[in-house]
């Protein structure tokens, strides 16, 4: 266990990704606030990923909390705060398709059905252990891949973004589902 004294009047700062949702910022904001030390949120930028993030979780010039779905992996390396965020909404996921396939999912009924369909979900996401656990066909893509243009080109049939980071600018070709949300059961951490 690590050990530290704080002198008074003495500042702190505690680093984190620049990137993600403005919720868990604030939300991380005000809880440094409460603290008797003076604690001050710092943001780090240029952190692409979330496996990225984990592994400069402590390091000298790397972040010293960082936000997400928590998974043993992860846990090997940071320890979770596990008290959930956001309430277990992570877990819900509307499928953005192509306009053309708009009523693919019309019909599904029942989780079992999914599998006649490709989900492209990144390399980094926790969710996508879900997606393979539950045998769902899933076309993993890296960093710098463009799932919009998966998703155009038929590579795939569907991305589940999640209700936080749905896409906007994606153009009229791409829809948001109106017919099924996915949900797991999913929380957002502190590490």
């Amino acid at each position: 266990m690590t050990s530290f004294t704080c002198l008074a009047n003495t500042e702190l700062s505690v680093r984190y990704s620049a990137d993600g949702h403005p919720y868990p910022r604030a939300l991380l904001a005000l809880a440094l606030s409460k603290s008797a030390v003076t604690l001050v949120p710092t943001e780090v930028q240029n952190i692409p990923s979330q496996s990225r993030a984990i592994r400069l979780l402590g390091d000298k010039n790397g972040i010293d909390v960082f936000w997400g779905v928590t998974s043993p992996d992860w846990e090997k390396q940071a320890k979770a705060v596990l008290i959930p965020i956001d309430k277990g909404l992570l877990g819900y996921r509307i499928p953005l398709v192509h306009v053309s396939h708009k009523d693919m999912f019309a019909q599904v009924n029942h989780s079992r059905q999914l599998r006649s369909f490709v989900f492209g979900l990144r390399e980094d996401w926790p969710d996508t252990a879900i997606f393979k656990r539950n045998e769902l066909p899933t076309l993993i893509y890296g960093m710098g891949a463009g799932p919009i243009e998966m998703l155009r080109t038929g590579r795939i049939d569907a991305l589940p973004y999640d209700i936080f980071d749905l896409p906007k600018n994606h153009g009229d070709d791409i829809i948001h589902e109106p017919h099924i949300a996915i949900r797991y059961p999913s929380a957002v951490y502190f590490l």
